[in-house]
């Protein structure tokens, strides 16, 4: 779990692949996935993360749920491309993916890559997409591939970790996060410029 908060402040800390505080002030939920994918004319991809939802009426983030994400690749591509990868979800459409327990990102809900500070305002094409994309990539991966890769629930982990499902820890709000979940949610307030909610016992 610390290693998506130190993901997610590196991508933060670029000015060209950094989250504009304007989006995350606005988002209704977020996905931070460790993303890796390689293959020679097939391949295959995955990832492991975690999603986090706001209180729709306090602003307060949920603790970080476990997910993991695979599926396969066509086409020609060569090399091999590790990333983190942040979806933004912006409206209950993204969400009601996370409720039924699996969201094939351009499939089941549309998604663009997100804007950035210097187009953020003014944008009319990201303003009604569900889900935004911003990813930090590192290696090499060449090709088109066209891909069917569904985010799901890590069930186990969240079991051993919470003793719940996702849909209990990201919209129920009763599961405080831990001392490693604190520090996901305090790097998504940092992001935004907020202060951290009372509730986790920092000083709003």
């Amino acid at each position: 779990m610390l290693k998506c908060a130190e993901r997610f402040g590196r991508l933060q800390s670029d000015s060209a692949t950094a989250i504009p505080s304007d989006v995350l002030n606005r988002a209704r939920g977020i996905i931070i996935l460790h993303h890796l994918k390689a293959g020679f004319l097939g391949g295959g991809d995955g990832g492991h993360g975690v999603a986090l939802v706001r209180h729709p009426q306090t602003g307060r983030w949920s603790a970080p749920a476990f997910v993991a994400s695979g599926g396969a690749s066509f086409g020609f591509q060569a090399g091999v491309k590790q990333s983190t990868v942040v979806y933004v979800l912006m409206d209950d459409r993204a969400l009601g993916s996370l409720v039924n327990g699996s969201l094939n990102v351009g499939a089941d809900v549309g998604a663009v890559a997100g804007p950035r500070n210097a187009s953020v305002r003014g944008d009319t094409i990201t303003a009604t997409a569900p889900i935004l994309i911003y990813d930090d990539s590192g290696g090499l991966f060449a090709g088109f591939a066209l891909k069917g890769s569904a985010i799901r629930p890590a069930g186990q982990a969240n079991r051993v970790y919470y003793g719940r499902t996702l849909p209990q820890i990201v919209f129920e709000h009763s599961v405080q996060p831990t001392p490693s979940g604190i520090v996901v949610v305090e790097s998504l307030h940092r992001a935004a410029g907020q202060a951290m909610h009372p509730a986790y016992g920092v000083p709003y």
